[in-house]
């Protein structure tokens, strides 16, 4: 397991772990620090998904988003219009959407490869 934060850094974003911090999170058996809930969070979903291969084969530390970079307003997904291209409708009412990502790079396999993100009941792995 490539542990590329060093000492006293956070294992997911490599940011200061504070001095009373006592957050961690099992990868690969070890329990690892992490500075905050959102890279416990983040680093117990790649292990939830079965993707701890991205800590071994990772480059470098995972960094925070940019909370400047917010990206488009998420509500234009609110719009029906907008919706008829990629939501289908299932006959119990409920809704599903499929995202195509293109030009990503797996980091637990090294792959290139487009990405799938399913509805949460029938989260799986992409690839």
């Amino acid at each position: 397991m490539l542990d590329v934060a060093g000492a006293g850094a956070c294992f997911h974003c490599g940011e200061l772990v504070p001095p009373d911090g006592i957050l961690t999170v099992d990868i690969a058996g070890t329990p690892r620090r992490v500075c905050c809930r959102g890279c416990q969070a983040a680093a117990e979903a790649i292990r939830g998904q079965d993707l701890e291969n991205f800590y071994r084969y990772r480059d470098g530390v995972t960094p925070k988003p940019d909370a400047a970079d917010t990206g488009p307003d998420p509500a234009l997904y609110d719009d029906p219009a907008i919706q008829e291209e990629f939501v289908e409708r299932l006959p119990d009412g409920s809704c599903k959407a499929e995202f195509i990502l293109e030009n990503l790079v797996c980091p637990a396999c090294r792959r290139r490869r487009g990405a799938r993100l399913w509805p949460p009941q029938r989260r799986r792995r992409p690839h």
